[in-house]
């Protein structure tokens, strides 16, 4: 018969019965053998708690061999834990020294890090640098803030047997750090409500592209700034929705009529004339912002005007045709003037003319009586008659300074040819006579029409 094993001190096994009747034993492990705590456990056998007893007693000398190592390396047991399993996971096919190195390299290479608000105030600076458009500058801001920062959550409850809405102030991302950002924070971003207090309820398609499209701005800056490394971009692919003239989630775009384009420049001439030039500049020639603001009255000539590549989106020059209707306005506003004047003269000594622009815009829309102004509204409105006029998208998006994709996908056949012909025939004279025309008669249902005069009688 074998000899037993004789267990180690503070290690004791009893045989007992449990209420069943049942045999069974029971290993004790003490203080003396743990060096604190104690533990106990059941098995069927005594065999198998002889088994348990000394595959603690080896554990137990692993882990003191270990801890003997890891105060030689000052490393925790953890750490040595850790050590163990990456050394097996890498199986001989590069040290882990070699490993660590590929790490900094590829994912933690970043120089330095900022917040998402500190971020945006450094993209912001860095645009004004490359002197992009002023209106673009500051929409990249206001948008990127308003998409990353706080929110109000409305939340329904019942209190009482009443339905009560709960206001709850979102945080939002602004404090976090850009290198931080995770793609659940993205989603949630995405997924906030419309407007400055979420008060429009949840966002559409297009507002959750446009909130990608923002984003992708300020991550790939961020990447290039060694703020986020490019293989932790939050966004991650961004697939580009294919947009088509037929999409149903594109929003319709406001087209002026023509007589709206006059009470526009009847409004100009009685209100804010110095605007006057740069209104029919962007109503006839398309012109962007930043390029009517930069024309000079020397550079009109000869049929055309010359902008300065400096001015353009793809900073190439263009040459803008003048139409008959544009040069009629433009010769009664060139009386006296020097060659050097800029034409848009309002509030001269303001160096920011985009918020020049924007002041007196807003005083020709409230003369006109408009409430609301249209976004790009006088773009779409040149773009979708010059098409109209010409039958040609080549020669529009050449003359607006746009692609022809745009032009067949957004202003092909989005007027009738009758606007089309008032529109371009809205000289000075025509205008005055336009507004000032009183409104049309409306006869009740039940009245009979004036009879017309007999073409006989003088």
């Amino acid at each position: 018969m074998p000899r037993r094993r004789k267990l180690p001190p503070g290690a004791g096994i009893s045989k007992e019965i449990s209420g069943t009747g049942k045999t069974f034993f029971r290993a004790r492990l003490s203080k003396v053998f743990l060096g604190e705590g104690s533990k106990k456990k059941a098995f069927p056998t005594e065999g198998e708690a002889f088994a348990w007893v000394f595959d603690e007693q080896a554990k137990l000398a692993e882990a003191k061999k270990s801890e003997a190592v890891g105060d030689a390396w000052e490393l925790s047991l953890d750490a040595l834990s850790e050590v163990k399993v990456a050394l097996a996971k890498l199986n001989g096919r590069a040290s882990l020294l070699d490993a660590a190195e590929a790490w900094l390299k590829f994912y933690g290479s970043t120089e330095e890090t900022k917040t998402v608000q500190e971020a945006i105030e450094v993209l912001r600076l860095e645009m004004d640098a490359e002197r992009l458009g002023t209106r673009h500058r500051r929409e990249v801001k206001a948008k990127l803030l308003l998409y990353w920062g706080s929110w109000i959550q409305r939340v329904e409850k019942v209190v009482d047997g009443k339905k009560v809405i709960e206001e709850l102030e979102m945080k939002g991302y602004l404090s976090k750090n850009v290198n931080e950002l995770t793609r659940t924070d993205v989603d949630a971003m995405l997924a906030k409500p419309a407007g400055k207090n979420a008060e429009k309820g949840p966002p559409s398609l297009s507002l959750r592209e446009k909130r990608k499209r923002y984003s992708r701005i300020l991550i790939n800056f961020c990447i290039d700034r060694r703020w986020i490394h490019q293989d932790r971009n939050p966004l991650g692919i961004v697939r580009r929705k294919k947009k088509h003239a037929t999409d149903r989630e594109a929003a319709e775009i406001y087209i002026f009529s023509p007589l709206e384009v006059a009470q526009l420049l009847w409004s100009a001439q009685q209100n804010v004339p110095e605007a006057l030039g740069g209104l029919v500049l962007k109503l006839f020639s398309g012109m962007r912002n930043p390029e009517m603001e930069s024309v000079r009255w020397r550079v009109i000539q000869d049929g055309s005007i010359f902008l300065k590549a400096a001015f353009t989106k793809n900073l190439r020059t263009r040459p803008v045709t003048t139409e008959p209707v544009l040069v009629a306005w433009l010769d009664i506003l060139s009386k006296d003037k020097d060659p050097r004047d800029l034409v848009f003269t309002y509030l001269p000594k303001r160096k920011d003319r985009e918020a020049a622009w924007q002041i007196a815009l807003r005083k020709i829309a409230d003369g006109a009586g408009w409430e609301q102004w249209p976004q790009n509204g006088m773009r779409h409105c040149f773009c979708s008659y010059h098409v109209a006029l010409y039958k040609d998208t080549a020669r529009t998006a050449e003359e607006a300074g746009n692609s022809e994709a745009v032009i067949k996908a957004k202003y092909l056949n989005a007027v009738r040819q009758s606007d089309c012909k008032q529109f371009w025939r809205l000289y000075p004279a025509v205008v005055e006579a336009l507004v000032q025309m009183p409104a049309e008669k409306v006869y009740e249902p039940e009245q009979e029409d004036e009879p017309e005069p007999d073409p006989k009688e003088d």
